[in-house]
């Protein structure tokens, strides 16, 4: 999904998409594996289609002057007219391979706040919240889930997931999805780890997805991953009582259509 990056690597590469995050190392490079065999794969699908359309338009342009010109060659006009069909269903084929690739957003409605058992969830830095757009999502303070800079759980984050992930598995008609949010504070020398508090964002917002799949048996095509770095903060400022507000992970709940 070669030379093997690391984790670190394909939370850069992947700063707006979800994807799964991995307990150990072999799962990790297993997954690292199939995400650039894919990057791989599409970028060559693409180049194919954009060639073939090239030679599609350039057999289109000599069949209709074939057609045209007095006297033309009808046998080769029949020939381009095949070979034009051709290409236009091996475009259509690509085309249809390389959407089946590409990430599909999940359909969803947000769940009804009257149907979440607050007192099963919320404790010391937690609760249940209903948002501006309606949305019903269990919001952490970052402060009881990672120490500064990193993407490691803390003990105590492990135990609040653990209570929440009890929760989640017994509404199994719950969507999930982990957004990751940070301060504004710049990296400092962790910037040569993360590049980016979006990246840092997105990072424990795997770990946190990754916990809940592998620790709670929380399928994982009920989830999904964003980071948002520091671009979406509830209260402004770089005070530490705003830094304090603004790190986080919310997991936002979405009733299942189908």
């Amino acid at each position: 999904m070669l030379n093997v990056p690391s984790r670190r690597a394909i939370v850069v590469l992947f700063l707006c998409v979800f994807s799964a995050g991995c307990a150990t190392s072999e799962d990790e490079n297993a997954v690292d594996r199939r995400v650039y065999a894919l990057e791989e794969d599409n970028a060559s699908l693409r180049k194919q289609i954009e060639d073939l359309n090239a030679v599609e338009t350039a057999l289109s342009r000599e069949l209709e002057a074939q057609k045209n010109a007095n006297g033309g060659n009808t046998r080769k006009a029949e020939v381009l007219e095949r070979e034009n069909a051709a290409l236009k269903e091996n475009i259509a084929s690509l085309q249809r391979e390389l959407s089946s690739r590409e990430v599909q957003p999940m359909t969803e409605k947000p769940a009804s706040f009257v149907d979440i058992d607050e007192e099963a969830i919320k404790g010391r830095n937690v609760k249940v919240i209903q948002r501006g757009d309606g949305t019903v999502a269990i919001r952490i303070q970052g402060i009881s889930m990672f120490n500064t800079a990193q993407d490691t759980l803390t003990a105590a984050g492990q135990k609040v997931l653990d209570r929440i992930g009890r929760f989640l598995r017994s509404h199994s008609d719950l969507l999930i999805s982990v957004e990751g949010h940070t301060d504004a504070t710049p990296l400092g020398k962790s910037k040569a780890v993360w590049g980016t508090n979006l990246a840092l964002s997105l990072a424990r917002a795997m770990a946190v997805q990754e916990y809940l799949r592998s620790k709670q048996k929380i399928p994982e095509k009920r989830m999904r991953v964003v980071g948002y770095g520091e671009h979406r903060p509830l209260v402004p400022g770089r005070s530490k009582a705003a830094n304090a507000k603004n790190r986080r992970v919310e997991i936002v709940l979405y009733s299942d259509p189908s």
